[in-house]
């Protein structure tokens, strides 16, 4: 049970800091993406800060339901 009241509670941090993941990552990939085209090799365009929040937004909330299930289903 703890284990489970834990996975929700790593994807409600998920969804309360979901803009500041997203923003995280794409300067992550946009720093590889210019290490990358320094050595010639083609990446294609990121996505759009909006789509990065949404994504990681919709991330949480499906990881948050499952956990909610998991809990409900484990209860006797």
């Amino acid at each position: 049970m703890i284990l489970e009241i834990v996975h929700l509670l790593l994807a409600v941090a998920v969804l309360v800091f979901h803009k500041r993941i997203g923003d995280f990552i794409l300067e992550q990939e946009e720093r590889l993406a210019a290490r990358l085209n320094q050595r010639g090799i083609f990446v294609p365009q990121f996505p759009s800060r909006e789509f990065a929040h949404d994504l990681y937004f919709i991330i949480g909330v499906v990881v948050s339901l499952a956990a909610l299930a998991e809990i409900w289903m484990s209860l006797p």
